[in-house]
């Protein structure tokens, strides 16, 4: 799957056109800013690699969804494997998240 989407920073996206990703209805003007991976780690996992369309539905389920933290992060995990990436890479970024995601996900909360 392939989604449309702009940017005028290369880094930061806007959804052009929506999308369902496993019963995830993502809506078209969701922004997105890839993977939130930190720099040092972006030779191996860059924030835009083969689990961009997972990542972006993740970023959207933190902005917009009714969705726990945890549901959200849960919904990630089962994404990336279902979509073919590494266990390894999966349960990476789910333990990750599980660990620091709460920062992103309360800065996303508070916006509402």
């Amino acid at each position: 799957m392939k989604i449309l989407t702009v940017s005028q920073d290369g880094r930061n996206f806007i959804l052009l056109v929506g999308y369902s990703l496993l019963r995830v209805d993502v809506a078209a003007g969701s922004k997105s800013d890839g993977a939130s991976i930190p720099r040092i780690f972006w030779v191996i996992y860059p924030p835009f690699g083969r689990y961009w369309i997972e990542a972006f539905t993740h970023d959207y389920l933190y902005k917009y969804s009714n969705w726990t933290e945890k549901q959200c992060d849960q919904w990630l995990l089962k994404a990336m494997l279902t979509a073919g990436c590494w266990r390894f890479t999966s349960y990476a970024f789910y333990f990750a998240l599980r660990a620091f995601g709460f920062m992103a996900f309360r800065a996303d909360r508070s916006v509402r």
